[in-house]
């Protein structure tokens, strides 16, 4: 039962068997032979495979039938979502900012997404947290430089106005 919710779940996430061995610090051997059944972990390691693909205990140990994949797929979804919208805006922001740009500042959020634990979670925050405040900033350089060309242009229409006499 372990074997195959661990297995599920490995293949729900879309990732290599050595790489969720890497990423969860097992070696490869003792992650393949927990996901193969020949060996089941301890609960220090139970925890770790809990974490890393988003569920529970009890899921993996058969005692928990929740359809936790329904969850993952609403996530998923909310969270692309979010990344559209959040694209459109970095582009309002920074219309003569490439494409690719823009990709490469959503990008830095995607791993946070796609580990879908705990600390991914936690970085997704702060991904959201720093566009938030690169929108603030950009509206307070956006204000400052056309307070400035207002600034400029006064000063042209008073020259204009009163012209400098010799």
């Amino acid at each position: 039962m372990i074997a195959d919710r661990i297995h599920e779940a490995r293949l729900k996430k879309g990732v290599s068997m050595r790489q969720a061995a890497m990423d969860m610090g097992f070696p490869y051997t003792t992650y393949v032979n927990y996901e193969k059944g020949v060996s089941e972990p301890n609960s220090e390691a139970l925890a770790k495979i809990a974490i890393y693909y988003q569920v529970s205990a009890d899921f993996l140990v058969g005692t928990d039938e929740i359809e936790w994949f329904i969850e993952a797929e609403k996530f998923t979804k909310s969270m692309n979502e979010r990344l559209a919208n959040e694209r459109k805006l970095l582009k309002q922001l920074f219309p003569d900012s490439a494409d690719e740009d823009i990709a490469t500042l959503l990008y830095q959020i995607v791993p946070a997404i796609q580990m879908m634990n705990h600390e991914g979670i936690k970085e997704l925050g702060k991904r959201a947290d720093e566009l938030s405040r690169l929108r603030e900033y950009m509206n307070q350089e956006t204000r400052e430089v056309i307070e400035e060309e207002d600034c400029l242009w006064e000063e042209e229409q008073r020259k204009k106005e009163n012209p400098p006499t010799e």
